[in-house]
């Protein structure tokens, strides 16, 4: 008879184990686009947690006399694990919904883009509903079985916040995608690949191109080149920026050093300027991507083989495109971008492997798109994939509190004509120091070092070429380069309100330590008269930047008590909060500070 009894108890750990398994299985399955065998699991995984709820029901009332908690748990660990199923359903419909989209681009099937966009965008806003309401339940609960601990140990919560985070990127880029294939005349559409291993203002130097056509919505050609190629063609001179001749020495303006500018917007329509002149061919956008982008392709679908014998993965792209002699003719960015771009046209690149390239893309700020119609580039702008330089608005938690983000950027080119930033490590430290009367000091630290020391047959200066951005009417700015004041004379100002752009050059021994630091004091003061205060901080990344370390320092007065962070800060001291970020990406950053002494 105990047997007996115990078969329902047996039944449902089983069928929870499995259940839970086959729901975890589904999930990793959906996530490289084998959406018909994640929806074969999870109609198993559901029919098995019916069962489980059954064998629980029948079970409940005799075990909830010896040991009512764990029978509440179980309770409730069915209860997470049928909204998880629910969820991975809605993943699966929405995946469905976006897959349609990407065929009827590839021009694969027939498709109506309104209404399927329509349906994705109802599902994506319902999917986030539910995940933040499973991140309610995970935060009230206690699981069986050991389940509680296994889910904070994976970080359940991370991934819905990565999710729900994808989410929100994908629904302006879903509104700008349909407004783009709802067009039904000839478009086309420039984009440039910049290897970040020679930086430049807006990511890297452009080493190859290519042109995107659509037409009835449906992509119809897709070229790729290297740069060099389209500098050939260039006939007569093009009196180089000032920068370039002083720098690089140049006589000629090129398409490959057109991207100079930080701001994306003004590079990308010098660069489409440069295609048009010499291909005689308009342009209605340029899509700006860094080599990190062919990494992230690479690391779903795998090494790829180039037709000159050579395999390239995510690991060796940068270590062969640093090389100058690795390509074994055309350059290996530009005979990857070629290989991909085969690919995608072929349709052997799944759905899900390009967005979850491209939301990466987007989220460490590694590329940008710029449109000539003016609604497109509205929602650009909606999506943050401009490029713009312009501070962010108060963080949300803070914005009752009517706070004025502070904004630094530091855009940086390296214009020595070679490949030495995949050698160059940078560590950025911005500290902020709030004084007693309210005002804000800030020391931002750029520690240059050579882990791996740059071969000797590169250039010997680094030739640093920068672009800083603070907030207009900032005071006492002093820029230093290893403890030596640079001139005033050499620094051109220029008002982008509400930002001052500080422009600047310097060269630097390679394989050596060096130390960029800039001080100035924000034009904003806080008041610290009353009982609570907002500070906030718009740190902007430049793209091809994406492996810098990069530290934050708040150090407050000891009155004041930190009541609300828009990050996870770690308290170090009784007046000083860090926050390290790791891959570096934009944040915005905020504090609200109790008043102790009033």
């Amino acid at each position: 008879s105990i047997l007996l009894a115990a078969i329902p108890f047996l039944t449902t750990a089983a069928a929870l184990y499995v259940g839970t398994s086959d729901t975890y299985q589904a999930y990793q399955h959906i996530r490289v686009g084998e959406e018909e065998k994640s929806r074969r699991l999870l109609n198993r995984a559901k029919i098995l947690t019916t069962l489980a709820q059954s064998s629980y029901q029948a079970v409940a009332p005799a075990l909830s006399i010896v040991s009512p908690g764990q029978i509440e748990n179980t309770g409730n660990f069915l209860s997470i694990l049928g909204s998880s199923q629910e969820v991975l359903g809605s993943v699966l419909d929405s995946y469905a919904l976006g897959n349609q989209l990407y065929q009827g681009i590839l021009g694969k099937q027939e498709v109506d883009h309104q209404a399927i966009a329509a349906a994705l965008r109802v599902n994506l806003v319902a999917l986030s509903e539910k995940l933040s309401q499973i991140q309610l339940l995970l935060g009230k609960i206690e699981l069986p079985f050991g389940y509680g601990e296994k889910l904070k140990a994976g970080d359940l919560n991370q991934q819905i916040n990565l999710l729900k985070s994808q989410i929100n990127l994908g629904l302006p880029l879903l509104n700008l995608a349909t407004s783009i294939v709802g067009d039904q005349k000839l478009q086309r559409y420039l984009f440039i690949i910049q290897d970040q291993n020679e930086l430049r203002p807006t990511g890297g130097f452009i080493t190859s191109y290519g042109i995107i056509t659509l037409d009835q919505g449906k992509i119809v050609g897709l070229q790729v080149d290297s740069s060099f190629t389209l500098d050939r063609l260039i006939e007569g001179r093009i009196e180089p920026p000032a920068i370039l001749k002083n720098l690089l020495g140049e006589t000629n303006w090129l398409f490959h050093d057109s991207n100079l500018d930080a701001d994306f917007a003004h590079s990308a329509n010098q660069v489409a300027w440069f295609y048009e002149r010499f291909k005689s061919t308009s342009v209605d956008g340029v899509i700006g991507l860094n080599t990190n982008f062919l990494k992230f392709i690479l690391g779903e679908v795998g090494a790829i083989n180039l037709p000159n014998g050579q395999t390239v993965s995510a690991d060796n792209l940068d270590q062969l495109a640093s090389n100058p002699t690795a390509s074994r003719g055309v350059d290996v960015v530009t005979a990857v971008t070629q290989a991909v771009s085969d690919k995608f046209l072929a349709g052997e690149i799944k759905f899900a492997t390009l967005a979850r390239s491209f939301l990466k893309t987007i989220t460490y700020n590694e590329s940008a798109l710029w449109f000539r119609d003016p609604k497109l580039a509205s929602l650009g702008k909606e999506a943050r994939l401009t490029g713009e330089i312009k501070p962010f608005d108060c963080h949300p938690q803070l914005s009752v509190f009517n706070c004025r983000p502070d904004t630094i950027y530091l855009n940086e080119a390296n214009f020595s004509i070679s490949k030495i930033n995949f050698y160059l490590k940078r560590k950025q430290t911005i500290l902020a120091q709030i004084k007693d009367d309210g005002e804000v000091d800030y020391t931002a630290t750029y520690d240059y070092s050579y882990p791996v020391p740059a071969p000797t047959n590169l250039t010997q200066s680094y030739k640093a070429y920068y672009q800083f951005y603070l907030p207009a009417a900032s005071r006492n700015l002093q820029i230093s380069l290893d403890g030596k004041s640079l001139d005033d004379a050499t620094l051109i100002q220029t008002a982008i309100l509400p930002l001052t752009k500080i422009e600047f050059s310097a060269g630097e021994i390679i394989n050596q330590s060096h130390q960029l630091v800039i001080k100035f004091t924000s034009p904003f003061k806080l008041d610290l008269t009353k009982p609570q205060t907002a500070y906030a901080l718009s740190y902007l990344k430049q793209p091809g930047t994406l492996n810098d370390q990069l530290i934050f320092r708040i150090v407050y007065p000891e009155r004041l008590q930190p009541r609300t962070t828009t990050v996870p800060m770690k308290q170090v001291s009784a007046t000083e909060l860090v926050f390290e970020v790791s891959p570096t990406s934009n944040e915005n950053l905020g504090l609200l500070f109790k008043n102790n002494s009033l």
